[in-house]
């Protein structure tokens, strides 16, 4: 397993500057510092990982807010079903 040269393309490709095989590894680090700012990498990784957590914390929110409708429709639900028993009984005792 070696080092690969590599050099910047454009933003978005790197070119190899040299033969590789598989398992061959591309060391960013050594790209030289006029073809890449790792200030913008490391942004580009700050990004990734704040639209990742975000994604996340969304997702958490959202099944928090629907954990939250149910528990509510369920008392809702035992409400109606007390206020109907109730009902019934004073029908039943007008009955009589």
């Amino acid at each position: 397993m070696k080092k690969i040269k590599v050099s910047i393309q454009d933003a978005n490709t790197l070119m190899i500057l040299e033969d590789a095989q598989n398992g061959d590894i591309i060391d960013l680090s050594s790209i030289h510092e006029t073809d890449i700012d790792k200030t913008t990498i490391d942004n580009i990784i700050k990004i990734i990982k704040t639209e990742e957590f975000n994604s996340q914390l969304e997702a958490a929110k959202r099944s928090i807010e629907k954990e939250k409708n149910l528990k509510q429709n369920s008392k809702s639900k035992k409400l109606l079903i007390k206020q109907k028993r109730r009902l019934l009984k004073k029908i039943r005792k007008l009955r009589h």
